[in-house]
């Protein structure tokens, strides 16, 4: 296979561009990406250093930010999950969040075993659902969420 080259006349004088198909636009565009990775490694602790120091300096925004903790609920619609539910509630307790602000939920939605019992061992508040017409996770949540929630229309 005979290679090709195309001389291409420029302001800046003649650029000698060897084609033999795409092999050479290939290997200057991954040595630019190559170039990109490298500065970025080598400016991330540069720029992670700068930016811990001007947070520990605080500005207002900074400060605000750290200081506010959002208090969430966590809803675990369960079915019959008597076997792996404790598992699942430990690993929530085991969160990196306050433990005064984050609080767990189990919809024991129509069970016949002992999940509502083990949601319980394991810290959650459960809510037990009983409706054998509406079934399915979309009417638990749905439960749950208007027995948690207070109406927004008054």
């Amino acid at each position: 296979m005979a290679s090709t080259i195309l001389l291409v006349k420029s302001a800046a004088g003649i650029v000698v561009l060897t084609i033999g198909g795409l092999l050479w636009a290939v290997w200057a565009a991954s040595a630019a990406y190559l170039l990109v990775l490298t500065a970025g490694a080598v400016l991330q602790p540069v720029l992670a250093r700068r930016a811990r120091k001007r947070s520990r300096t605080g500005s207002s925004d900074s400060q605000l930010s750290d200081s506010r903790v959002h208090k969430i609920g966590i809803l675990v619609p369960a079915h019959n999950e008597e076997l792996l539910l404790g598992g699942v509630l430990d690993e929530l307790r085991a969160l990196d969040y306050p433990s005064d602000s984050c609080r767990s939920f189990v919809i024991a939605d129509n069970c016949t075993d002992g999940t509502a019992q083990v949601a319980r061992e394991h810290g959650a508040e459960v809510l037990e659902r009983t409706n054998t017409e509406q079934r399915g996770k979309g009417y638990a949540l749905d439960w749950a969420l208007t027995s948690l929630l207070p109406d927004p229309r008054g």
